[in-house]
């Protein structure tokens, strides 16, 4: 999680001529940027990347800092609803024992139960390591987590229509009230919360960080993420040129080449250095997500045509990258060379679960990236259909001796995936 330094000849060099001018990213440890700007305002707020385990993990870092509580009172989430205000209070600042299933209404009956955004451990790590914070200090000195969802209450939501009155405006009102609350106390707070509720949009006054600044203006300080910015290939662009980049660090926006990057794709994206202050980043492996399965079980179709069949790692780190992965899911290593390049399945037991390789200079410039693959029963056939209705060919079909023939296509949005014709597909 950090902003890169590498200068704009060393962009040039690598390829990217589509990056706009600017001066080079100042790269400041994020904790301690993050400690040092509440000096200058009483909010900071951070945007959350649902289910990220890495900027979760920065998260954890953060509120266990020494220096955290002597800055901060109180820290405000999107991701809990105010019903269960008493449950946060009694487990974090009190420190009774609570059982999950208890717990875990907090951040499970919100707005956002329906779509799961919130079905993720990295929520009750998060209230966890607050918890654990605070048991090392009087309660007089215990921080504060203020839940900052529209308080529904689902056994009263009978119909799609009363759902979504919670939603919308009504979520960007109930997160502008817990904040301008602690203002009005003179307090000081950190904020986690969708990235909609905190970019500064010209003209728009309706979401939570323009309801907070037409009374408290100039309070809130704004650290986004580093995700997708820009419109098609940009971001492998801009992951390039931060590839040198120390992690967990945070960089101020305004004037620099990152900051004049549009926050998404479409003429009418504002840029980020508009709609934010500071970018926080993670240049040092590809994003990837877990899965604990609740009443969805996840892909029920797998290895038969237009299915899903395969995932592979790309990494100039094969060492890091494979002692990561094996020692967080206790997967086993199997190498192949396979020509000029060295192959890593990763093994689930005797079963295959993805694999992984480095780019040859061949190649390009490829950033850390996971990469899905499709079963197709005519690789040929399915990527020229995928062009007729708009994709573009990323690599062409050929063949892997012993595997199948693949393909590999970017969507007429960006996405980039690939499909095989395998010649042994998995029973």
């Amino acid at each position: 999680m950090c902003a890169c330094g590498c200068s704009a000849a060393d962009g040039n060099r690598l390829g990217q001529p589509h990056l706009p001018p600017g001066h080079d990213l100042e790269v400041s440890d994020g904790v301690q940027f993050v400690l040092n700007s509440f000096d200058r305002h009483s909010i900071v707020a951070i945007s959350d990347l649902p289910g990220c385990e890495e900027l979760h993990q920065f998260l954890q870092t953060l509120v266990q800092s020494p220096g955290f509580r002597s800055k901060v009172n109180v820290v405000v989430v999107d991701f809990g609803n105010p019903i269960f205000q008493s449950v946060v209070d009694r487990y974090v600042v009190d420190g009774e024992l609570m059982p999950e299933s208890v717990l875990r209404h907090v951040w499970d009956d919100t707005t956002e139960s329906p779509s799961l955004t919130w079905d993720s451990p990295v929520y009750a790590q998060f209230f966890d390591a607050i918890r654990a914070a605070n048991l090392a200090v009087p309660k007089e000195r215990r921080i504060h987590v203020v839940l900052g969802d529209a308080p529904i209450l689902w056994r009263k939501v009978k119909t799609k229509e009363q759902w979504l009155a919670f939603r919308g405006q009504a979520r960007e009102q109930a997160l502008a009230e817990k904040v301008d609350e602690i203002l009005n106390r003179h307090e000081r707070a950190l904020v986690v919360a969708a990235r909609s509720h905190l970019l500064h949009v010209p003209g728009d006054s309706t979401n939570a960080r323009a309801l907070i600044e037409k009374t408290h203006p100039g309070q809130v300080f704004f650290v986004i993420p580093e995700s997708r910015f820009g419109a098609g290939d940009v971001y492998k662009e801009i992951e390039a040129r931060e590839a040198k980049i120390p992690t967990d660090s945070i960089a101020l926006l305004q004037d620099t080449w990152l900051g004049s990057v549009p926050v998404a794709d479409g003429e009418s994206s504002e840029c980020l250095q508009q709609a934010a202050d500071a970018v926080l980043q993670d240049p040092t492996g590809a994003v990837f997500a877990l899965w604990q399965a609740g009443t969805h079980n996840g892909a029920g179709v797998v290895n038969v045509p237009n299915s899903f069949c395969w995932n592979e790692l790309a990494t100039p780190d094969t060492t890091k990258a494979g002692d990561f992965y094996t020692g967080l899911f206790g997967w086993g290593k199997n190498v192949q060379q396979m020509g000029p390049m060295t192959y890593t399945s990763f093994m689930n037991g005797d079963r295959p679960a993805g694999g992984m390789y480095t780019p040859t200079p061949e190649m390009g410039e490829i950033p850390p990236n996971w990469l899905v693959y499709f079963a197709v029963d005519d690789t040929d056939a399915k990527l020229k259909k995928a062009n007729e209705l708009g994709a573009k060919t990323i690599v062409p079909a050929m063949d892997i001796p012993g595997t199948g023939r693949f393909a590999v296509i970017q969507d007429p949005q960006g996405a980039t995936f690939g499909i095989i014709k395998l010649d042994n597909p998995p029973a």
